[in-house]
């Protein structure tokens, strides 16, 4: 919903299994350029990081 309400551009989402790796992605790398995401894009993990460090931690 944030996509399609212009808050954020795009996503990807990559599913490891023993079968090897499938993406998925949605959107654009930029508003100006239209350019679509796909499994090469790179983007900023922010806060996020902390929360799998805390994971990590706690296992």
């Amino acid at each position: 919903m944030r996509i399609l309400n212009g808050q954020n551009t795009g996503i990807v989402i990559g599913i490891i299994e023993e079968g090897g790796t499938t993406y998925f992605s949605y959107g654009v790398k930029s508003l100006n350029t239209n350019d679509p995401v796909d499994e090469n894009s790179v983007f900023e993990i922010g806060s996020i990081s902390k929360s799998f460090t805390g994971i990590i931690l706690a296992d």
